[in-house]
């Protein structure tokens, strides 16, 4: 597994880990403090671009009118890139 795909995978385990805890929703800010108190800091820009890659492999959905992010029922990160 790459660096970049390690990295993927950590902030979506953190994503999972909040979504489980606040209903469904993330937002970024939450996540970028989850990862700071993770000894794994990371910047607003560097979240927000891990969840693009995931929304691209179809792991998370935005809702663009509140920017919260929630996880995609029935998906899991093994699973969307065993082809890749």
């Amino acid at each position: 597994m790459s660096e970049a795909r390690r990295q993927t995978r950590i902030v979506y385990e953190g994503f999972i880990e909040l979504a489980h805890g606040n209903g469904g929703v993330v937002e970024v800010g939450d996540l970028v403090a989850y990862m700071r108190g993770r000894n794994r800091p990371m910047g607003a820009w560097q979240v927000r671009g891990e969840l693009s890659t995931l929304q691209a492999a179809g792991l998370v959905a935005v809702d663009e009118e509140s920017a919260s992010w929630r996880p995609v029922e029935g998906q899991d990160f093994d699973s969307a890139y065993a082809a890749g």
